[in-house]
């Protein structure tokens, strides 16, 4: 589960993994910020006042995409 926040036009992801009940807290770059929020407009995630929620599927698969390493396979 992640929550994608904004605050001074930065976005940060809080990043829960269930499966290893560790919770990482990373600050997207500008250029990271824009992607993300595009995605978000363009693929019709779940929107709520400035928090994307993304189901892990979805999060793992993205961050895969981007060559993070946050979920283990």
């Amino acid at each position: 589960m992640a929550t994608f926040r904004s605050r001074n036009q930065q976005l940060f992801a809080d990043i829960i993994d269930t499966k290893h009940k560790t919770q990482i807290n990373y600050k997207l770059s500008e250029k990271e910020s824009d992607s993300m929020l595009n995605m978000v407009e363009n693929n019709n995630f779940l929107l709520s006042r400035q928090r994307h929620q993304y189901s892990s599927t979805k999060l793992k698969l993205l961050w895969n995409d981007r060559n993070h390493k946050i979920f283990k396979s």
